[in-house]
């Protein structure tokens, strides 16, 4: 189940059910195929040997339901057949590819089992070879849970031994309690490992950790490491690190391996009952077949620094997300961060106001590292300069302030006014009827949606290309997704880097855990972020600007004027002419602030939540109107018929916070590009075809 729900892209319920489903079909064709494929093995009791996958055919299931299930869990049946379409569907084929693979899997099993019984007698006669490829495999296998397989041959049936009463043992840690000498040569090299190289492994990765998330990684990674040394136990600890940073896990796999063939060198014998921790340390160091425990020890002391100095060089090598290092989207504490009050140390980089009527600030770099929330903001552009008044003549609070030339007080005067909350002011150009390049709205009409990925691509390739440091504006949802798939072919294909470009978020719901799957932050992490070359917190949403919903608003508009404004914007459009979560009679000069999602919206989302529309969330973060007017340069995407009514309402219609994409017609620089049945309703669609078809090649959007 944990397999299944954690590799598909919108599990919920139905996918865990699914997988049990598919699990349980798997182990009854094992039953029933044993007899047949392991005729005439029996065990000591004389019961019917059975095919034993352990946890990798639990895997192999997992990955299957996962697949299965994000092709499937939408799927249409004919009426008659209705009521098992969609979610009910995948449990059904499921079972049925689970019952081929336990066919094929039985038929593999001797083969496997054959195999891994060659792999330890080969360990068993080859000495620090052996040993070395026994702790090595030993590790690797533990995250498919087929380890114990080989450790079941090494302990209880590898050698064998006499005992004084003329019973035979076998295995090495049956004959090291029996007090064979040669025993314990396998098994001792695991203490300098599990008792000192984990532990030490832990310490690295708390002292690498965030300073916001150090006490939270000491509880985890501390607790696992206190584990491993007194108990041997080291599951809690490697999970912790086997699948977030898996070249450090190799490397622990490589240590395990070289320190079983050191020990064997060094004719260390030492069993345990348990595992190889202190309490089996102390209670089997004393044993007669026990053999230089005192060079164990130094071993052990010698492995912590090496575990140590490796994972602290591998970790910043590589920049690893052990725990601890993960993304810090706000202030741990929740505690509001305390900007800077000035002194001679600042020197004019920290938060003071300037200009007149609302308070303007600027961030630098004492407020980036006050608030983690915007440690990657960057200074504002040269052109956003800030004015300081002159110094006053004379003295006193009455003294006289000489007039500023009338070219900067009109400025001083314009920007107070774009300043004022929740007055919008057409930029420069829109007022005047057009923008930089003579009009105000382009409109592109192409085929289909997939012919609309490499046209906007280009647009954000020239962007790249002649800016690498450009900030842009990425929209969630179905509609970019072919977009998205092109600048992904085209990052492995063609060398497209987004290695210091950062991007915002339009909107996020409120109330849904990190990584959820329905949240749009893990949406464009697994449909982008993932393929292309993003730095680390690259990527800002409005929930990654603050712990409190209400003052996240603010803060991530902050966050986007820092950065430098955001240039390309992508934009899709809702039947009812919606952007992101600003709904029909949203304010045309609204900011990113907290809005409470009505029935409806709640409804037409529920289909990503199951169905259930109390799952759904009540309330979202959203950019506003005119939030989305600052940007540069703004591509709306519209394809479907249902879209229709909406793009000819944004398009030429009236400015009207009835159709909430209508105001995309004050923009300076807007593309609106749709496929023909978006377009159906356009009056001037051959209009926009001709000026489109007009355009110098090269000029782009």
């Amino acid at each position: 189940m944990g397999v299944a729900i954690g590799f598909a892209k919108k599990a919920d319920g139905s996918t865990a059910l699914s997988a049990v489903v598919g699990y349980l079909v798997l182990s009854n064709v094992f039953t029933v195929m044993s007899p047949v494929v392991l005729a005439g093995q029996t065990t000591v009791a004389g019961a019917q040997v059975e095919i034993d996958y352990s946890v990798f055919g639990g895997i192999v299931v997992g990955l299957v339901t996962a697949w299965l299930f994000d092709r499937y869990h939408t799927i249409q049946l004919p009426s008659y057949l209705g009521f098992f379409g969609g979610r009910r569907f995948v449990p059904i084929i499921v079972s049925l590819v689970s019952l081929v693979i336990g066919f094929g899997l039985s038929y593999a099993y001797p083969v496997f089992d054959l195999g891994l019984a060659g792999l330890g007698a080969f360990i068993g006669g080859t000495g620090a070879l052996g040993a070395f490829v026994y702790g090595f495999t030993n590790r690797m296998l533990i995250p498919v849970g087929l380890h114990h397989i080989l450790n079941s041959y090494v302990w209880f049936l590898q050698g064998s031994y006499t005992k004084g009463d003329g019973s035979v043992v076998t295995g090495e840690l049956t004959r090291f309690a029996a007090g064979d000498p040669t025993a314990g040569a396998l098994t001792s090299g695991f203490y300098p490992v599990l008792m000192f190289g984990l532990p030490a492994a832990a310490l690295a990765m708390i002292h690498l950790s965030n300073p916001a998330q150090r006490k939270a990684a000491i509880g985890i990674l501390g607790a696992a490491g206190l584990t491993a040394f007194l108990t041997g136990v080291t599951e809690p600890l490697e999970f912790a690190f086997m699948f977030a940073a898996f070249p450090l896990y190799v490397v622990h796999a490589l240590l395990t391996g070289l320190s079983l063939a050191i020990a064997n060198l060094l004719d260390i014998h030492l069993g345990f009952s348990f595992s190889a921790g202190l309490f089996d340390l102390l209670l089997y160091g004393t044993a007669p077949a026990a053999k230089n425990i005192g060079l164990l020890v130094i071993m052990g002391v010698v492995y912590f620094a090496v575990y140590y100095v490796l994972f602290r060089l591998v970790i910043k090598r590589w920049n690893l997300r052990t725990p601890g290092r993960e993304d810090v989207a706000a202030p741990v504490d929740g505690a509001a961060p305390r900007p800077c009050r000035g002194g001679r140390g600042c020197r004019g980089r920290c938060i003071r106001p300037s200009g007149r009527g609302p308070r303007r600030r600027r961030v630098g770099a004492h407020r980036r590292a006050a608030d983690p929330g915007l440690r990657w903001a960057r200074q504002p552009r040269p052109r956003r300069r800030v004015h300081h008044a002159p110094a006053r003549r004379g003295r006193g609070p009455h003294a006289r302030r000489p007039r500023a030339p009338q070219g900067a007080r009109r400025r001083r005067r314009d920007r107070g006014r774009r300043q004022r909350p929740g007055r919008l002011r057409p930029a420069r150009g829109v007022a005047e009827g057009r923008d930089a390049r003579g009009h105000l709205m382009e409109v592109v009409v192409v085929p289909t949606a997939e012919d609309a990925a490499p046209l906007v691509a280009d647009a954000y390739r020239a962007l790249l290309e002649r800016r690498p440091d450009a900030v842009l504006g990425l929209a969630t949802g179905s509609t970019p997704l072919p977009l998205y798939w092109e600048l992904i072919r085209r990052h492995r294909e063609e060398g497209l880097s987004f290695a210091r470009a950062r991007a915002f978020l339009l909107d996020e719901y409120v109330g849904l855990p990190d990584g959820h799957p329905e949240r749009y932050r893990a949406f464009i992490a697994e449909e982008l972020e993932r393929h292309v070359d993003f730095a680390p917190d690259a990527i800002l949403g409005p929930g990654d600007a603050g712990s409190d919903p209400l003052d996240a608003g603010p803060a991530y508009e902050r966050a986007i004027r820092e950065a430098g404004g955001i240039d390309l914007q992508i934009l899709g459009i809702g039947t009812d002419g919606h952007l992101a979560f600003n709904m029909p009679m949203s304010s045309l000069g609204s900011r990113t602030r907290l809005k409470t999602l009505t029935p409806r919206t709640r409804r037409d989302n529920a289909r990503f939540f199951g169905g259930d529309v109390d799952r759904v969330p009540t309330q979202c973060l959203t950019q506003g109107l005119a939030t989305i007017l600052d940007s540069r340069h703004a591509i709306l995407l519209g394809f479907g018929r249902a879209k229709a009514p909406a793009v000819r309402a944004a398009v030429e219609g009236a400015l009207s916070a009835r159709w909430p994409a209508s105001v995309l017609q004050l923009h300076p620089h807007a593309t609106v590009v749709v496929d023909e049945e978006a377009a159906a309703e356009l009056e001037f669609v051959d209009h926009y075809r001709d000026t489109f078809a007009g355009k110098p090649a090269g000029q782009g959007l």
